[in-house]
């Protein structure tokens, strides 16, 4: 069976995922060589046009899968995508270099693999072949994984990250998908906060059973909006709701520890809370750090969550186990902010850059030039 050529018209080159399955056959059998890759694409930008030009370069039939409204919701927040997947499908669709395009619901490429089986899975960022969770599927039938290098210097995050910045700056309010409107401002106010008092001995603390865990803290009036799109910055989690007052008026410094590798043993992409285990003589450090009267913050990179490896949900269970052994020992944190991103989204939050920092410094009223950082990666002392 032969099909005609494909069109340059938009409507033409959106299909159904099983149709394109039967398609795909069909061009493998006229000797042509399909390319697959996948993405939000929300707010397209050039490095997306860069990125699936370089694609097309590498295959005769580039094949782009679109995620789904909901799939974006459960993988970067409910503040996303800021455009609806039929828009974000055109749009895709309208770029010379794709060939074909749908829309899919799941979080990983598993099933698109399966049907489509294309003869080049490709990806760009901080992939790698081994780590992809579609390899298996992938070599089972003779396909190979492309891994193409980043366009730097271009984000969709920071696109929204800077569109919200500027609405803040001119006293605009910014809509959301999930309501009306909302204050423009990504951060709350500082009588808004509330966090644990790095000063006050752990006898005083509440108990570990009245302490929110992270999971459970996402709706406290501290957070910002997660209908915010500016939301995906990175968050923070108050662990002991304590009233604002505690938030010092005088400046103080802190210690800045990494998760990963300083207080838990390093497992690539933790996300099973029975598989976390402390490192040697955590417990004892961060005591004697806590005694002197150091506020303890963790900041850490969990790009696990943007690559899709696990959720939010399986990254805070892990904190929740964490949380659960520290005060056990009169360990009291004062945040966990976390960057949720991959390398390939740019954004400032994500170590080395400093966003983590420069928002527990304006949350906490601390002294950056006399903080220290607990790192066990060059990235985590670069950040300082």
């Amino acid at each position: 069976m032969s099909i005609p050529m494909i069109s340059s018209k938009i409507s033409d080159k959106i299909k159904q995922r099983n149709e394109l399955a039967r398609l795909c056959t069909n061009l493998r059998k006229q000797g042509k060589t399909i390319g697959f890759t996948s993405g939000a694409f929300d707010l397209l930008h050039q490095g997306h046009a860069r990125y699936l030009e370089q694609a097309r370069e590498r295959c005769d039939v580039l094949v782009v899968g679109v995620n789904s409204d909901d799939s974006v919701r459960r993988f970067k927040g409910p503040g996303r995508p800021i455009l609806p997947e039929k828009d974000r499908a055109v749009l895709v669709a309208a770029l010379a270099a794709v060939d074909y395009v749908f829309i899919f619901n799941e979080r990983r490429n598993q099933a698109n693999i399966e049907l489509l089986r294309p003869d080049f899975y490709i990806k760009a960022g901080d992939y790698t072949p081994d780590k992809l969770t579609s390899k298996e599927a992938v070599e089972k039938y003779g396909g190979k994984i492309i891994i193409l290098p980043l366009v730097e210097g271009c984000s969709s995050t920071a696109m929204i990250q800077k569109i919200a910045s500027q609405a803040s700056q001119s006293g605009a309010h910014i809509a959301s998908p999930s309501s009306a409107s909302a204050s423009a401002s990504p951060f709350p106010s500082p009588s808004s906060l509330s966090s644990a008092s790095p000063s006050s001995p752990p006898a005083s603390s509440p108990p570990p059973s009245s302490a929110p865990s992270p999971a459970l803290s996402s709706s406290a009036s501290s957070i910002p909006s997660p209908s915010l799109p500016s939301s995906a910055y990175h968050s923070n989690f108050p662990l002991v709701a304590e009233p604002p007052s505690c938030v010092p008026s005088k400046m103080r410094p802190a210690i800045f520890l990494d998760r990963d590798g300083v207080i838990n043993q390093e497992i690539e992409y933790l996300h099973d809370p029975k598989k976390f285990r402390l490192t040697p003589h955590a417990l004892e450090g961060l005591k004697k750090l806590q005694e002197f009267g150091y506020p303890l913050i963790i900041i850490t990179n969990q790009a696990g969550i943007g690559l899709g490896y696990y959720t939010k949900e399986e990254f805070f269970a892990v904190n929740k186990r964490m949380l659960t052994e520290l005060s056990g020992a009169g360990i009291i944190l004062s945040r966990i902010y976390y960057c949720p991103h991959s390398l390939a989204e740019d954004c400032d939050c994500r170590k080395p850059k400093p966003g983590m920092l420069l928002r527990a410094r304006n949350e906490l009223n601390l002294d950056l030039c006399h903080s220290y950082i607990i790192g066990d990666k060059e990235t985590d002392i670069a950040a300082g």
